[in-house]
């Protein structure tokens, strides 16, 4: 789940950069990375807690539902932080 999460992103912040929309630098990759793991964990375990308290024998375990909202939040963290990079900073002289 990490890993296709972490490729996803990383495609994505290639495609800014070289769209030159926005430069996201590595701390941002990493932030983004982060977050989505940790949503796609939250997942996973809502899912268990989920089959526990169903209990009728049959998981509703679809994998690639914690890998698709891992990614979706990861992009969409990384998509925000590249639009901020991209905003120019206004300041008073």
């Amino acid at each position: 789940m990490g890993y296709v999460i972490v490729v996803a992103t990383a495609l994505l912040a290639q495609v800014l950069n070289r769209g030159g929309r926005a430069r996201v630098d590595v701390g941002e990759r990493v932030a983004a990375y982060s977050y989505g793991v940790l949503i796609g964990l939250a997942v996973c375990l809502f899912l268990v807690f989920f089959t526990a308290v169903r209990d009728d024998g049959s998981p509703p375990w679809w994998p690639m539902a914690p890998v698709g909202a891992g990614t979706a939040v990861a992009a969409l963290a990384l998509l925000r932080s590249a639009r901020a990079a991209a905003e120019p900073d206004w300041v008073a002289a």
